[in-house]
Protein backbone atom coordinates (compact mmCIF):
# COMPACT_ATOMS: atom_id res chain seq x y z
CA UNK A 1 0.00 0.00 0.00
CA UNK A 2 1.07 3.31 -0.81
CA UNK A 3 1.58 6.45 1.64
CA UNK A 4 -1.20 8.53 1.80
CA UNK A 5 -1.20 12.27 2.33
CA UNK A 6 -2.57 12.43 6.44
CA UNK A 7 -2.66 16.01 6.35
CA UNK A 8 -5.76 16.83 4.36
CA UNK A 9 -8.42 18.14 6.17
CA UNK A 10 -11.70 19.51 5.20
CA UNK A 11 -13.91 22.31 6.71
CA UNK A 12 -17.18 20.21 5.53
CA UNK A 13 -17.51 16.79 6.34
CA UNK A 14 -17.58 15.01 2.90
CA UNK A 15 -20.49 11.90 2.42
CA UNK A 16 -21.12 11.19 -0.75
CA UNK A 17 -23.80 8.75 -2.05
CA UNK A 18 -22.55 5.70 -4.12
CA UNK A 19 -25.23 6.94 -6.48
CA UNK A 20 -23.25 9.96 -7.27
CA UNK A 21 -24.69 13.45 -7.98
CA UNK A 22 -24.66 13.79 -12.02
CA UNK A 23 -28.06 12.78 -12.16
CA UNK A 24 -29.52 13.79 -8.74
CA UNK A 25 -33.19 14.96 -10.12
CA UNK A 26 -33.57 11.24 -11.67
CA UNK A 27 -35.22 8.92 -9.58
CA UNK A 28 -33.37 5.97 -8.71
CA UNK A 29 -35.25 2.12 -7.60
CA UNK A 30 -33.58 2.65 -3.87
CA UNK A 31 -34.69 6.27 -4.00
CA UNK A 32 -37.49 5.55 -0.60
CA UNK A 33 -35.54 3.50 1.34
CA UNK A 34 -33.98 4.43 4.54
CA UNK A 35 -30.79 6.59 4.40
CA UNK A 36 -29.07 3.65 6.83
CA UNK A 37 -26.53 2.08 5.14
CA UNK A 38 -22.88 2.18 4.76
CA UNK A 39 -22.21 3.69 1.01
CA UNK A 40 -18.82 3.37 -1.02
CA UNK A 41 -17.07 6.76 -1.21
CA UNK A 42 -15.40 7.85 -4.40
CA UNK A 43 -12.18 9.79 -3.48
CA UNK A 44 -11.54 10.61 -7.49
CA UNK A 45 -14.66 12.58 -7.98
CA UNK A 46 -14.25 14.46 -4.72
CA UNK A 47 -10.78 15.42 -5.86
CA UNK A 48 -11.45 16.48 -9.13
CA UNK A 49 -13.82 19.07 -7.43
CA UNK A 50 -11.35 20.33 -5.02
CA UNK A 51 -8.71 20.61 -7.54
CA UNK A 52 -10.88 22.41 -9.99
CA UNK A 53 -12.17 24.29 -7.02
CA UNK A 54 -8.37 25.32 -5.48
CA UNK A 55 -7.93 26.39 -9.59
CA UNK A 56 -10.61 28.36 -10.06
CA UNK A 57 -9.78 30.30 -6.83
CA UNK A 58 -6.14 30.98 -8.72
CA UNK A 59 -3.81 28.03 -7.13
CA UNK A 60 -1.23 27.06 -10.01
CA UNK A 61 -2.02 24.06 -11.44
CA UNK A 62 0.89 22.20 -10.83
CA UNK A 63 0.57 23.04 -7.07
CA UNK A 64 -2.48 20.57 -6.66
CA UNK A 65 -1.56 17.20 -8.06
CA UNK A 66 -3.76 14.08 -7.56
CA UNK A 67 -1.68 11.41 -6.17
CA UNK A 68 -2.14 9.25 -8.65
CA UNK A 69 0.43 11.40 -10.54
CA UNK A 70 3.18 11.10 -8.22
CA UNK A 71 4.21 7.99 -10.09
CA UNK A 72 4.91 10.33 -13.35
CA UNK A 73 7.32 12.31 -10.94
CA UNK A 74 8.82 8.64 -9.86
CA UNK A 75 9.13 6.12 -11.99
CA UNK A 76 9.98 2.47 -11.05
CA UNK A 77 13.80 1.72 -12.27
CA UNK A 78 14.79 -1.46 -13.54
CA UNK A 79 16.39 -3.15 -10.57
CA UNK A 80 14.75 -1.41 -7.83
CA UNK A 81 13.51 -2.92 -4.67
CA UNK A 82 9.70 -2.89 -3.18
CA UNK A 83 11.83 -0.93 -0.07
CA UNK A 84 14.19 1.40 -2.44
CA UNK A 85 11.38 2.05 -4.51
CA UNK A 86 8.88 2.60 -1.76
CA UNK A 87 11.73 5.23 0.28
CA UNK A 88 12.29 7.20 -3.31
CA UNK A 89 8.15 7.56 -3.46
CA UNK A 90 7.81 8.59 0.09
CA UNK A 91 11.11 11.20 -0.46
CA UNK A 92 9.85 12.86 -3.30
CA UNK A 93 5.77 13.08 -2.00
CA UNK A 94 7.14 15.06 1.19
CA UNK A 95 9.25 16.97 -1.08
CA UNK A 96 6.67 18.10 -2.79
CA UNK A 97 4.34 18.52 0.40
CA UNK A 98 7.42 21.16 1.92
CA UNK A 99 7.28 22.84 -1.43
CA UNK A 100 3.64 23.76 -0.48
CA UNK A 101 2.04 21.10 -3.65
CA UNK A 102 -1.01 20.01 -2.63
CA UNK A 103 -1.63 15.67 -2.64
CA UNK A 104 -5.53 14.76 -3.36
CA UNK A 105 -6.29 11.47 -2.70
CA UNK A 106 -7.87 10.29 -6.01
CA UNK A 107 -6.77 6.77 -5.80
CA UNK A 108 -9.01 5.39 -2.48
CA UNK A 109 -13.07 4.15 -1.94
CA UNK A 110 -13.91 3.22 1.53
CA UNK A 111 -17.11 2.72 3.02
CA UNK A 112 -19.16 5.65 4.73
CA UNK A 113 -21.81 5.88 7.13
CA UNK A 114 -24.69 8.13 5.54
CA UNK A 115 -23.74 11.39 8.23
CA UNK A 116 -24.31 14.82 8.59
CA UNK A 117 -22.87 18.05 7.15
CA UNK A 118 -21.95 20.78 8.76
CA UNK A 119 -21.84 24.61 6.98
CA UNK A 120 -18.73 26.65 7.12
CA UNK A 121 -21.22 29.18 9.52
CA UNK A 122 -21.89 25.79 11.77
CA UNK A 123 -25.03 24.91 10.76
CA UNK A 124 -25.36 21.39 11.21
CA UNK A 125 -27.59 19.08 8.98
CA UNK A 126 -28.39 15.36 9.87
CA UNK A 127 -28.78 12.87 7.37
CA UNK A 128 -27.28 10.25 9.36
CA UNK A 129 -29.36 6.90 9.97
CA UNK A 130 -32.10 7.95 12.73
CA UNK A 131 -32.81 11.11 10.64
CA UNK A 132 -35.61 9.68 8.61
CA UNK A 133 -34.00 10.51 5.43
CA UNK A 134 -33.86 7.95 2.04
CA UNK A 135 -31.32 7.34 0.16
CA UNK A 136 -33.18 9.93 -2.28
CA UNK A 137 -32.82 12.62 0.58
CA UNK A 138 -29.32 11.90 1.05
CA UNK A 139 -28.53 12.12 -2.82
CA UNK A 140 -30.32 15.15 -3.50
CA UNK A 141 -28.73 16.92 -0.81
CA UNK A 142 -25.46 15.58 -0.86
CA UNK A 143 -26.07 17.38 -4.98
CA UNK A 144 -27.30 20.98 -3.22
CA UNK A 145 -24.83 21.02 -0.49
CA UNK A 146 -21.93 20.35 -2.83
CA UNK A 147 -23.07 23.09 -4.94
CA UNK A 148 -23.57 25.66 -2.29
CA UNK A 149 -20.68 28.16 -2.02
CA UNK A 150 -18.46 26.32 0.21
CA UNK A 151 -21.04 25.35 2.41
CA UNK A 152 -21.97 28.88 3.27
CA UNK A 153 -26.23 29.00 2.73
CA UNK A 154 -27.39 31.60 1.97
CA UNK A 155 -31.42 30.02 2.26
CA UNK A 156 -32.02 26.45 3.07
CA UNK A 157 -35.09 25.33 0.48
CA UNK A 158 -38.04 23.97 2.64
CA UNK A 159 -37.67 20.40 2.05
CA UNK A 160 -34.12 20.52 4.08
CA UNK A 161 -35.25 22.51 7.02
CA UNK A 162 -36.53 19.26 8.54
CA UNK A 163 -32.85 17.95 8.73
CA UNK A 164 -31.39 20.72 10.21
CA UNK A 165 -30.31 20.71 13.72
CA UNK A 166 -28.64 22.17 16.44
CA UNK A 167 -24.92 22.07 15.86
CA UNK A 168 -22.54 20.34 18.69
CA UNK A 169 -20.48 22.19 20.01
Amino acid sequence: MEPRDPGQHADVVDSESAQGHEDAETPHESDDEPMVYETPKDYASSARRERERRIAEGADPSSVIFESEIRNHVPRRDGDSPAEFVKRYSETMNSMIQRGVVILNDQCTADVVASGFYTADGRYFDLGPRSGATKGDFRKFSKWFDESEGGELNGVPEKWVRFEKPAES
